[in-house]
């Protein structure tokens, strides 16, 4: 019997196995891989967006009665009964805000039945706002001259503002601060408006009040100038006579309303006037005029961004001509939106020209408050800074009292603020 040869039997029928079809294993690499050798670029490392912590939202507080603040929404309503139909000012109110966001202010306000249409929408709640603030504002710069002559009581030492900007909200804020520092108003913040403009006028504004106040003051607590591209004279005539003059009553009007119905205002509380100014072309001479010898307070209320919209070289010499025409103690009050910024174009080597965008309070706080070292005079003395923040706050919101009562529309107010004074 031959030897079985194992070996030879175990062979495949077909021959050994190809290299091809041998099983494959998978190896996993035990390192990241990376580029080696000359042409080696180190890899980039992500890293998480950096957060834009946007600063914390101030709650404006209200300081105006409720029923103050219903007069300025009545008073606006019955001086321009059109804002009972809001329909029909759509056409008007669309020219408005597409002239406004190609900056064109000339064609914006070219007419009157536009400025009275802008006068209807925006004006409302930006009283509200505004006169909340300045009450504010009284409130918390105690102390300060030009508060001092606004809050006297004898009145006999006359506080004038100067408004650039508009007109209609800032004159209706003004008459409402006016009312709010009658002697023997009652605060009553926080409660429930009048259930009908008769019962308001009651409570608001009466014969007895107005004979006290009278009685204590000799002349007008505020004079008030505004200037704007548009003259805002005939909205702001309208406004105050109605502040000035007793609301007309239903014939079914009650005894007791017919007898306490009185003007919310004397026509001797407010002396104002307005004028048709471009403020970017405004001199030395012509801000000294307006503005006078005492200190004043001057308010910018969403104005600034439109300024610099239409040039920030001359809105610079602007704020510049400001500062050297106004009277030490003078008091700068602007608001505008949040996050207003200015965009410019700088001319580069090449004359291309390349985009830079700047926060508004930056502009602002360039030319008021320029953060390089004081420049000195002949006589080697350090030249003092010309304006002194008092307030600065990039987000607060103005809340609307529950309850107020307007045909049209209502709006929550949104607003950076800066206060500073003249030194």
């Amino acid at each position: 019997m031959t030897k079985f040869e194992r070996q030879a039997q175990s062979q495949p029928k077909h021959g050994p196995p190809s290299v091809s079809s041998a099983p494959k294993a998978t190896l996993l690499p035990t390192s990241r891989p990376e580029w080696k050798g000359t042409g080696r670029s180190k890899k980039a490392v992500r890293r998480p967006a950096v957060p834009v912590h946007s600063p914390a939202q101030t709650l404006q507080e209200q300081i105006l009665p409720t029923q103050l603040q219903q007069l300025i929404l009545d008073t606006i309503r019955a001086t321009f009964p059109a804002s009972n139909d809001f329909d029909a000012l759509k056409p008007a109110l669309r020219e408005i805000k597409d002239s406004i966001a190609q900056h064109d202010f000339n064609k914006a306000f070219a007419t009157k039945e536009l400025l009275e249409a802008y006068a209807i929408r925006w004006s409302p709640s930006r009283a509200l706002a505004y006169a909340n603030v300045l009450a504010w504002v009284l409130q918390e710069m105690k102390g300060d001259g030009w508060v001092e002559r606004c809050t006297c009581p004898d009145g006999q030492n006359q506080a004038k503002v100067v408004c650039f900007g508009r007109g209609g909200a800032e004159f209706m804020a003004l008459a409402a601060l006016t009312k709010h520092l009658e002697p023997g108003k009652t605060d009553d913040a926080g409660q429930p408006p009048p259930e009908s403009v008769d019962e308001m006028l009651q409570e608001v504004g009466s014969p007895s009040t107005a004979e006290s106040k009278a009685s204590t003051r000799s002349t007008a607590r505020l004079k008030i100038a505004t200037a704007d591209l548009a003259n805002w004279s005939n909205v702001i005539s309208q406004l105050h006579s109605s502040l000035t003059t007793p609301r007309p009553l239903s014939k079914y009007a009650t005894a007791k309303a017919r007898a306490s119905n009185a003007a919310a205002l004397s026509s001797e509380d407010l002396n104002w006037t307005s004028t048709g100014l471009d403020i970017l072309a405004c001199g030395t001479q012509d801000l000294s005029a307006l503005i006078g010898a005492d200190p004043v307070l001057v308010t910018l209320f969403f104005t600034m961004s439109e300024l610099y919209s239409r040039s920030v070289a001359r809105t610079t010499r602007f704020l510049r001509h400001l500062t050297a025409t106004a009277p030490r103690g003078t008091l700068l009050l602007v608001l505008d939106h949040p996050e207003a910024s200015v965009t410019t174009n700088t001319s580069k080597m090449d004359n291309a020209e390349e985009e830079k965008t700047y926060p508004l309070h930056w502009l602002l706080y360039q030319t008021l408050l320029p953060r390089r070292a004081p420049a000195v005079n002949e006589e080697n003395t350090a030249q003092e800074p010309q304006w002194e923040k008092l307030v600065e706050d990039h987000n607060r919101l103005y809340k609307l009292t529950a309850g107020l009562r307007y045909p049209g529309s209502l709006e929550n107010i949104k607003f950076q603020i800066h206060l500073l004074r003249r030194l």
